[in-house]
Formats: structure tokens, sequence, C-alpha cells
């Protein structure tokens, strides 16, 4: 139904999408299709946590470029839902933009920031602020 196949040199060629987008109306017919990149879930002693953990939410992008209106509108209400129904188990929706070849953390929430920095938040070490989703126009 949808012959969108290909979003710009971010967007990732799966067969799934491909026959969704074949198959399924497009966004502007009312269907978003989106994939979330990461899901972390801290847990135990290395962490100072039980085994339920703590989640954190991660969208990944190369070259600078940002989410699209249709991913933020669609993880906005999951951010939103995990906030208020976890607030003490959800550390929040990160956005980080990065270098390919080799691997460059070049920032995250649009904040300047270094593979260093990134390894020392994914270890719990240093906190940063979660993502802020723009309000529904």
């Amino acid at each position: 139904m949808s012959d969108e196949r290909w979003r710009g040199p971010d967007a990732q060629r799966l067969s799934y999408r491909d026959f969704m987008r074949d198959h399924m109306p497009s966004g502007r017919d009312g269907l978003v299709i989106v994939d979330l990149d990461l899901v972390t879930r801290h847990h135990g002693a290395l962490f100072s946590t039980d085994r339920a953990g703590i989640l954190t939410c991660m969208e990944f992008k190369h070259d600078g470029y940002d989410m699209t209106w249709g991913q933020k509108w669609t993880f906005g209400p999951i951010d939103a839902a995990l906030r208020t129904q976890m607030a003490d188990r959800y550390r929040g929706f990160y956005l980080v933009q990065y270098e390919d070849e080799p691997f460059e953390v070049t920032s995250i929430n649009y904040r300047p920031s270094d593979n260093d920095e990134f390894l020392k938040w994914m270890r719990l070490e240093v906190e940063l602020a979660p993502y802020v989703f723009p309000a529904r126009r």
C-alpha cells in the first residue's frame, strides 16, 4: 500500500519493514511503523539494583540526523507512560547521535558528548538529562 521504502541514509533496509510498507497504509494514511534501537536493563550488584533493574530507551542516529516526527510522536507517549508507571525503574529516553566507522558518539540529547562520557553514562557513573519530547502540535 505504501510506496515509501527508503527514508534517507539513516534508514536500514529490513525485509519486515518492506513487507509492512507493501501491505499496510502509510504514516500519512494512519499507520506509523517505527522501531526503537536499544533498550537496556541495568540490574544486580554491579549497578546497585535488584533483578528487575532500571530500564533505559535509546534511539541512535548517525551523521547528525534527528528522529522523524513520526518517531517523536510514537516514542513520546511510550516515554510518558514509562515515566508514570515505572518512575523508580525507568531512567528515561535518550537520543544518541554518532559518526559511523569508527563509532564515535557526537551528542546525547543534542548535548555534545563523546565515547568516554557515553561509556560512563552507560555504566551509570554519570547522569544525563533524559530527552524531552516536543508537545504534540
